[in-house]
């Protein structure tokens, strides 16, 4: 005996399941949302610290170069610009600080008198802008990121 319904029983049952997947599927979706948004909060949350470490270790670096050519340019065999006496100093600084690829002293005209690193050729350094800052400012300066003509 026919049913008068005009729906079969097989688009109910395909109903029936699909009322009962329907909110695990909203649920699913749900909390694919809040969990990305909670990842997304939780990288950007990492990447301030990370920030905020390498800002301070910066600074630091920079506060220590800071100290170290303070010192640096007390010391008589620096200030009297003779090369055969300030270049074995720099030399073993330089060797005391592996950091730096390079030590140096400029005449004020920019042509490098002293160095850690052995030089062949004269060198100058009247053309970068950190030394005309220097000359300017007559304070502590840092340049851009460049391959050094000496190093």
């Amino acid at each position: 005996m026919k049913a008068n319904s005009p729906i079969s029983l097989r688009v109910r049952l395909v109903l029936l399941v699909l009322l009962a997947v329907l909110p695990s599927l909203a649920l699913i979706l749900y909390t694919a949302s809040v969990q990305r948004r909670v990842a997304t909060e939780a990288a950007h949350d990492k990447l301030l610290r990370i920030a905020n470490l390498t800002a301070s270790d910066v600074s630091r670096v920079m506060e220590g170069a800071q100290q170290l050519l303070a010192g640096l340019a007390q010391t008589r065999e620096i200030r009297g610009g003779n090369p055969a006496a300030c270049d074995p100093v720099m030399a073993k600084l330089l060797a005391i600080y592996p950091f730096y690829s390079a030590l140096g002293v400029s005449s004020p005209e920019g042509n490098v008198i002293c160095s850690a690193v052995p030089l062949t050729n004269p060198v100058t350094v009247a053309d970068r802008t950190w030394f005309q800052q220097a000359l300017q400012t007559h304070d502590f300066t840092v340049g851009d990121y460049q391959v050094d003509r000496v190093s």
